[in-house]
């Protein structure tokens, strides 16, 4: 939900975005109209919204869709960090997770390129932790 508060915030309280924002800000390696072709195919989980029944009406996403689609792309990418990365990921950046010591102790930054950021902080989380 806090997700759709932000794109709220971010596109002005609008309940239905247009599809060349949607684009913009997050399909930028798309055109609109490629966009619109992907969603029609099912290529991506977006439910387009027409204005019109008209061919040429504006065409958009209702605030909680982009929203929905955002999250459940955020939860792959940390899924596959886990995948990747195993007991070294520490969900939101914080050693809440009861990361095991010995495990995280024996990992270097370098074996995960894709976590390493996640690693150092988890490390610097649990140095200060120990102070």
């Amino acid at each position: 939900m806090v997700t759709a508060f932000l794109l709220l915030a971010q596109y002005g309280g609008a309940a239905v975005i247009s599809i060349s924002l949607v684009c913009r800000d997050y399909c930028s390696h798309l055109t609109p109209e490629m966009l619109i072709r992907k969603i029609s195919v099912g290529g991506i989980a977006l439910p387009l919204v027409r204005i019109e029944a008209s061919q040429k009406a504006a065409k958009g996403v209702h605030l909680v869709d982009p929203a929905r689609w955002i999250d459940q792309r955020a939860e792959a990418a940390r899924k596959e960090c886990r995948q990747l990365c195993g007991a070294a990921y520490v969900e939101g950046g914080r050693a809440g997770g009861r990361v095991d010591k010995q495990v995280l102790g024996s990992l270097k930054a370098a074996d995960f390129p894709t976590c390493q950021f996640r690693l150092a902080h988890a490390r610097s989380h649990q140095r200060a932790v120990q102070r």
